[in-house]
């Protein structure tokens, strides 16, 4: 990106899209820095990019109202794992751990007690020490008060004895189904709540996969460009929808049409990719 001239900020969060009558012009920072560009791009969730407009917007509230109604996905937690050796697993790189009641349950009734776990073991490079594992967890945003956060989402002492508890149950259930052998062979274990994601991805409730899968909204997804002139959307929550592939896409499509008005073919310059 810095070969073509693009700049990347890091711990540089955005407090305020900027607007010019009308039109999305830049971006206010915390820190109280502007930046100014010909379109501003966001890969958060709408609920908080809208929430950067400012009061005075005239289509925050109609543009608030409607993503009011949807349903997002189920949020999840993660168990981060370093591994020395997998060799208990036979040659598995994945585990499921369920009860036959797993898939009827209501997901917000779900608990680290009987929540359904999906353990990950990635490739292992020539270059890595040991083995990286990911365990899934889909416990609710809302578990213990919103995770002993209360309405504010203020993470305190409350918060970090819950998520060290939450962390400590998983990983015995995955123990009691891989033995002791797996346990000995852990080196490091790390877990990211649903109040994880949502703080550090601006994902709303922490969601794990945008809005919901349901009837009602399937297959109807919400376009890249915003009713705010100059203002787009991009990732798991538009067009053409969740997954690593979709929130790329998302990118692609959206820069296609950018560039098109400057006679640039992004298709015909990405020919070379397909082939």
């Amino acid at each position: 990106m810095e070969k073509y001239s693009g700049k990347i900020m890091l711990n540089t969060e955005v407090s305020k899209i900027l607007l010019e009558d009308g039109t999305a012009v830049g971006v206010k920072t915390k820190s109280g820095d502007t930046y100014f560009a010909g379109a501003v791009i966001s890969n958060a969730s709408p609920a908080f990019t809208y929430s950067w407009l400012p009061d005075e917007c005239s289509m925050k509230s109609k543009m608030n109202e409607k993503i009011a109604g949807r349903k997002i996905f189920q949020s999840t937690c993660l168990l981060f794992m370093t591994v020395k050796d997998i060799s208990c697993l036979e040659g598995c790189n994945s585990v499921y751990i369920a009860d036959s009641t797993s898939c009827t349950r209501n997901t917000e009734l779900y608990t680290p007690d009987n929540c359904p776990i999906l353990l990950l073991v990635s490739d292992k490079k020539d270059s890595d020490k040991d083995y990286a594992v990911t365990v899934f967890a889909p416990i609710p945003y809302e578990y213990e008060d919103f995770w002993h956060t209360g309405e504010n989402r203020r993470r305190g002492r409350e918060y970090y004895e819950l998520k060290e508890k939450v962390k400590q149950i998983i990983l015995k259930r995955v123990y009691e189904k891989l033995g002791d052998t797996f346990r000995n062979n852990v080196i490091y274990s790390e877990l990211s709540t649903p109040i994880t994601f949502e703080r550090f991805t601006y994902s709303k409730k922490g969601s794990f996969m945008g809005w919901a899968v349901n009837k009602e909204y399937y297959g109807k997804f919400m376009k890249q460009k915003t009713e705010v002139d100059g203002l787009f959307l991009v990732g798991q929550w538009v067009f053409p929808g969740f997954g690593v592939a979709g929130v790329m896409a998302s990118g692609y499509f959206l820069a296609k049409d950018l560039l098109k008005p400057e006679g640039i073919d992004l298709e015909k310059e990405f020919k070379c990719f397909f082939t």
